[in-house]
């Protein structure tokens, strides 16, 4: 594969910093639980696969990860992190955007 359609992804730390990434160019924390990643390309036509993870060799803790599309901006995926229980919580995560 020489990279042309390769995968976007992002490596996201619970603390919303974008710890490593292709073709992401930023990442915000909206409110607990919930971050926008931004991509260079649109994506709102891609699928999105996301699991809890961190960028070091930690295991990330009891929870779920969500991923949709901005109805408002074409290269922006919303994310939220959650434990268990439901309550909206800051998690490391690994988004991968195929297009």
């Amino acid at each position: 594969m020489d990279g042309h359609n390769a995968p976007l992804w992002a490596v996201v730390n619970s603390n919303a910093t974008l710890a490593s990434s292709n073709g992401a160019t930023s990442v915000a924390r909206t409110s607990a639980g919930n971050h926008s990643v931004v991509f260079d390309p649109d994506v709102s036509q891609c699928s999105y696969t996301a699991t809890l993870g961190s960028s070091s060799s930690a295991f990330v803790g009891n929870g779920t990860v969500q991923a949709t599309n901005s109805n408002q901006f074409g290269n922006t995926v919303w994310m939220r992190t959650q434990l268990r229980n439901g309550t909206e919580v800051d998690l490391g995560f690994h988004l991968v955007v195929n297009c």
